[in-house]
């Protein structure tokens, strides 16, 4: 896939232009879990496939994993494994992980010893040419039509398919000085404007895991993997979609 996506037909970005951001420093990692997964909101996670090319994408959805007392947290009980060694690195570490043997997630250390954040959702910044690419790629002809181009990043499997990002070629980078992989500022949110919730997908790590309100999302926000069901814009896209039909 990246030869494809890094081909003079993909678009093309500045690295001068890119280099005039603020790529986001120690300071900004070196927080507890909650607040760096609340802070990561609005800003934007970029990817380079190539040396002109950088993808960029605003993160829409985390989730927090501080380790130690938490079930589903990769380090629950400080366990250190081959794995999750990255977890235990400095903060503003990549950690990035496969499932299923096939898909991988990609998350940032945090403060805590063993603590990181999931990054679920993107979304994609510019580089339209780009997504349709990827779309083309991703499905039949016949499927392409309702593809639409969120879905290609509102999931952590899925923003790392579209980023190409991979254990191999992304795990345990230090994200403050990476040219690879790095965090540039975005927007500051207020409070109101993201929803908390209850993690995704971490069934089997025990009742009080799951209970905890350990997501963070930004409201409104068509490129969120999957709402909460108390989240009032699900109800109106749900009332959406009936005028449709």
């Amino acid at each position: 896939m990246t030869s494809s996506l890094s081909s003079s037909t993909a678009p093309l970005a500045s690295l001068a232009e890119s280099s005039k951001c603020a790529r986001l420093s120690t300071e900004f990692f070196n927080q507890s879990c909650r607040v760096l997964a609340r802070s990561l909101l609005g800003q934007t996670l970029c990817r380079r496939l190539s040396p002109t090319c950088i993808l960029k994408g605003k993160i829409v959805e985390t989730e927090m994993y501080p380790g130690h007392q938490d079930h589903a947290s990769h380090s629950f009980n400080q366990k250190r494994t081959a794995r999750n060694g990255a977890m235990f690195m400095e903060p503003g570490t990549s950690y990035v992980y496969s499932i299923y043997g096939m898909y991988h997630c990609f998350n940032i250390s945090s403060q805590e010893e063993g603590g990181a954040v999931l990054i679920r959702s993107l979304e994609p910044l510019g580089y339209e040419d780009h997504w349709a690419i990827l779309k083309a790629n991703r499905c039949s002809k016949r499927k392409l039509a309702s593809l639409r181009v969120q879905d290609l990043t509102n999931g952590p499997s899925k923003l790392c398919l579209s980023f190409d990002i991979n254990k191999v070629n992304g795990n345990a980078l230090d994200l403050k000085k990476s040219d690879q992989i790095w965090v540039e500022k975005g927007d500051n949110l207020p409070e109101d404007s993201i929803f908390v919730s209850t993690r995704i997908g971490i069934g089997s790590s025990g009742e009080a895991s799951v209970n905890k309100p350990y997501r963070f999302y930004v409201k409104n926000n068509e490129h969120v993997s999957i709402l909460d069901s108390t989240d009032p814009f699900k109800t109106r896209k749900r009332r959406r979609k009936e005028v449709k039909e």
